[in-house]
């Protein structure tokens, strides 16, 4: 499953190399399968590492809006 292999690398992405732009779609990714699969306590956990990181008009966004309101 995508959490499994993507949350213990999820605070690396930078390390690597990984943009901005590169790193939101990474989480969105990564959110999306934790709504997916019903974690919204995880899905929560990324959300507030994405305002964290502090990528602009998350609030805005499709899918961070959707699953925001849905957990």
């Amino acid at each position: 499953m995508a959490i499994e292999r993507l949350a213990p690398v999820r605070h690396d992405m930078a390390l690597v190399g990984g943009s901005h732009a590169q790193r939101d779609i990474f989480y969105q990714l990564l959110i999306d399968a934790a709504h997916r699969s019903g974690r919204k306590d995880l899905a929560g956990v990324y959300l507030r590492d994405v305002q964290r990181i502090g990528f602009e008009g998350v609030q805005e966004r499709t899918l961070y809006k959707e699953i925001a309101i849905a957990i």
